[in-house]
């Protein structure tokens, strides 16, 4: 961020997409959890599960390990 910031006055379109997309952080781990949460939920004869459900127990999950983090 720092080279973009000297450089902004030379490459002004660069350096205001730098500043937009470089902060963002790569989330690609976040996103494969959860897709493996969700696939431990519904394990192989749980597929007629409705979305909600899924949805409910995902959340109830994620806030079960989230206090659990908070004992430790």
């Amino acid at each position: 961020m720092n080279w973009w910031d000297a450089n902004k006055f030379e490459f002004p379109s660069m350096a205001v997409a730098a500043r937009d997309y470089l902060p963002i952080p790569a989330s690609e781990v976040d996103v494969e959890r959860l897709f493996n949460t969700g696939r431990d939920i519904l394990g192989i004869r749980r597929f007629g599960m409705s979305g909600e459900t899924l949805k409910t127990l995902m959340m109830l999950k994620d806030g079960i390990r989230c206090r659990e983090a908070d004992l430790k």
